[in-house]
């Protein structure tokens, strides 16, 4: 009787595994990443229209859900859509004074940062996601050096709607694990993790020591001690290298000095506000609202994707070259 109770519980795991993605291979479960054709469009700041991006999406949209660190003028254009369909913001308590209050803003606590910059908008029948480095405020649009990357992905809008419904809520700086870590999009694969609760420090830990052939990194605050080391680490090896640090957060705890001081190839940008937060590991792309310090991994709301595609990976590659003729 206990055996076939064993077995009947056994078959039960099984199911409820395979209805989760995952497979059994003897004594290891592995993740299946579910699979879906969408599209990719990728922007950089200021040089591409990321506002008219923005505010298109905003106009065109039956469903609003956004988590926002900072944002300035557009909250004009969440008001008036607001009027018509339904608008949910979260915000960080330490912009409460420069965002102009509406009953469809939240604010997040003073724990920790609410740093995400993302939305998802609902089109009928697409689902779309925005997010990236871009804040949505007049010096994001048209100064500083950000990244904005839209998707159109059902698997990755549940992940981030599942992320925003956790804000709205009142759950900073913990939550549930993400969904669908992995995606296979395109038939190329897709990463999505959202900090802390993912440890998003290991994911690019992971990708850096594992790298065969090209290490660039262009970052605004970049602080992290086990990253840091590890690039100094397989700066040593035939590995090419190249970071990219903004000037203004060249402090005490930054990693640049150190790296300089090791011979790693890192520059300084001389441009306005280097605010990109990217990783390029060969032909994968890091990218999103994590800078690569403690607070950010271990305290703040943040989110990152990473993308296995030369294609799109050609396009950050292509955003530091143009960004690094103006380091030093």
């Amino acid at each position: 009787m206990k055996h076939k109770i064993l077995i009947l519980f056994l078959l039960i795991l099984i199911a409820i595994f395979s209805f989760l993605g995952f497979r059994s291979t003897g004594s290891v479960v592995e993740y299946l990443p579910p699979s879906e054709q969408g599209s990719i469009d990728v922007y950089f700041c200021p040089r591409d229209d990321c506002e008219g991006v923005y505010t298109n999406l905003i106009k065109n949209s039956n469903n609003i859900n956004c988590a926002i660190y900072d944002m300035d003028s557009i909250v004009e254009e969440f008001k008036q859509r607001n009027k018509d369909i339904d608008v949910k913001i979260v915000a960080d308590n330490s912009n409460k004074l420069a965002i102009k209050d509406s009953d469809f803003i939240k604010f997040d606590n003073n724990n920790q940062l609410m740093h995400n910059k993302f939305c998802v908008f609902n089109q009928n029948d697409k689902n779309i996601i925005l997010t990236g480095s871009l804040n949505p405020t007049d010096n994001g649009f048209n100064k500083n050096d950000n990244n904005l990357v839209v998707i159109s992905s059902n698997y990755l809008s549940e992940n981030y709607n599942q992320e925003f419904n956790e804000l709205w809520n009142g759950i900073y700086g913990k939550g549930e694990r993400v969904k669908y870590p992995k995606l296979k999009f395109n038939n190329f694969l897709i990463e999505n993790y959202f900090c802390p609760e993912d440890n998003c420090e290991q994911k690019v830990f992971n990708l850096i020591k594992n790298a065969k052939s090209r290490i660039y990194f262009m970052t605004f605050s970049f602080t992290s001690n086990p990253l840091g080391d590890l690039i100094i680490e397989r700066s040593k090896e035939d590995i090419e290298i190249k970071g990219l640090f903004d000037k203004f957060q060249n402090r005490k705890y930054s990693q640049y000095d150190k790296m300089k001081n090791n011979n790693v190839n890192v520059k300084l940008y001389g441009g306005e506000l280097l605010h990109h937060k990217v990783f390029i590991v060969d032909n994968k792309v890091v990218f999103g609202s994590y800078n690569p310090t403690k607070s950010g991994n271990e305290r703040n709301d943040e989110n990152i994707l990473i993308i296995h595609n030369s294609e799109i990976t050609n396009k950050f590659i292509e955003e530091f070259n143009l960004l690094s003729k103006n380091g030093k």
